[in-house]
């Protein structure tokens, strides 16, 4: 049946009006995505600030939960893996999630930023933590080299680094002693103890017979 040309020219109107409804919509729907991340970047940039407040006041438990859930939106920043990272150093439960995200942050190129020496002191925290001490002076030492001398963390890089120091000069010079014979006693032999209430402790009196020259100074003072 033929239609008449009044209705075909109404069809192909109805259909031009819902394709451009449709071309509307989906330029609308763009736009409002393009806006949408502009504004998450705000937010994003927002959010960073105020979490590194909370973290420069030293309130790591508030820091942890921020820090974290920036991770978790913006897992491509190297800083917020940095940041995250240094925050699980502050407690001996999270090293595993510290050795993580630092390692995050150095695959995503920290080292090529400003906050390279902050890494290298908190990976070497990290290491003095896991009692891997040559690595932790290793670490320390590039962090010190590093600082420009205003860093928040400098003070204490410089205190690890000395601890570490020490501890692998000391096991250097660990020798093994082997037990080839030992000898028991009564504690009265030896010393006496007075009774005292819970609070005040334990008084240990030695005998005048085991009395040494430093004792007997010590006592005259």
């Amino acid at each position: 049946m033929d239609v008449p040309s009044s209705v075909a020219f109404f069809r192909k109107r109805s259909l031009r009006t819902v394709t451009s409804l449709i071309c509307v919509v989906i330029c609308l729907f763009s736009f409002s995505i393009v806006r949408g991340q502009e504004w998450s970047e705000k937010d994003l940039t927002k959010s960073v600030h105020r979490a590194e407040n909370t973290f420069d006041a030293g309130e790591m438990s508030r820091a942890y939960g921020l820090f974290a859930h920036l991770v978790s939106v913006a897992g491509d920043r190297p800083f917020l893996h940095y940041r995250f990272g240094a925050i699980c150093t502050f407690t001996g439960t999270r090293l595993d999630e510290a050795e993580e995200h630092l390692a995050w942050a150095n695959e995503l190129d920290i080292l090529e930023t400003q906050h390279a020496g902050g890494w290298y002191y908190y990976t070497g925290k990290l290491r003095q933590l896991q009692y891997r001490f040559e690595e932790a002076k290793e670490l320390l030492g590039q962090a010190l080299d590093l600082a420009k001398g205003n860093e928040e963390w400098l003070i204490e890089a410089e205190l690890r680094f000395g601890q570490c120091d020490r501890v692998s000069r000391f096991t250097g010079q660990v020798k093994r002693i082997d037990l080839i014979s030992s000898l028991e006693s009564h504690s009265s032999d030896f010393f006496r103890l007075y009774q005292l209430p819970p609070e005040n402790g334990r008084l240990l009196v030695t005998p005048e017979s085991l009395l040494g020259k430093e004792d007997v100074r010590g006592a005259s003072r």
